[in-house]
């Protein structure tokens, strides 16, 4: 539903050939952008990324194939693409210009909920996951705990409209400053116990 109310954003508006799968970072794809498809602490290439600024998604192909992609890997950038703020000039929103939920609470939170949102739309169009190369998995669990807590409204309107205010007053009278702690041991890639009563323990736990 919000993401629906996103795309109806005139803003929102995508290029004729917003999709692009590149098989040369270095001659395919911005300068500014190549540094992201840099390998990553696993030692696997990031497979895609979006350029805010004109709306565009830029893949790589997926391993063993020439031009194609796998369809989740595209639905999360695409998920990316209308997270706010949309269409922001260089101005607005400078190099390297992510969404506004991602940069206040985190690579952990942002990729997780992008994440959540790309599994719930497969889900709703009864399209399976695919079995192998689960990059985010260690994001989503914490995400849907934190969706849980605090509901879709606020966490959608934060993430696809830039109301994070209202979502860190939420997490504030929840848990103080230790919501800092949550987010950042989520991007941290640590695992965080979960208690049902309590919300989110921050002890420490050894690194996945």
């Amino acid at each position: 539903t919000y993401l629906t109310q996103a795309m109806a954003n005139r803003a929102t508006t995508v290029p004729r050939n917003f999709f692009r799968i590149v098989t040369s970072v270095s001659s395919q794809v911005p300068r500014h952008l190549q540094h992201l498809f840099g390998r990553g602490s696993g030692g696997g290439m990031v497979g895609g990324t979006i350029d805010r600024w004109t709306r565009t998604i830029y893949m790589v192909p997926a391993p063993g194939l020439r031009q194609e992609t796998r369809l989740e890997y595209a639905l999360h950038e695409a998920v990316h693409l209308f997270a706010h703020p949309h269409a922001p000039t260089q101005q607005q929103c400078p190099d390297p210009c992510i969404g506004t939920f991602q940069h206040e609470f985190g690579t952990g939170f942002g990729e997780g909920l992008t994440q959540v949102i790309t599994e719930d739309i497969m889900d709703a169009q009864g399209i399976s996951r695919y079995y192998r190369d689960r990059p985010y998995d260690v994001y989503t669990a914490p995400m849907r705990e934190v969706v849980r807590i605090f509901g879709v409204d606020l966490m959608a309107r934060a993430y696809f409209f830039g109301a994070v205010a209202s979502l860190t007053t939420a997490m504030d009278a929840r848990w103080g400053a230790g919501w800092q702690n949550v987010a950042g041991r989520t991007t941290m890639i640590w695992p965080l116990r979960v208690s049902s009563s309590r919300g989110f323990s921050t002890s420490p736990a050894a690194p996945r």
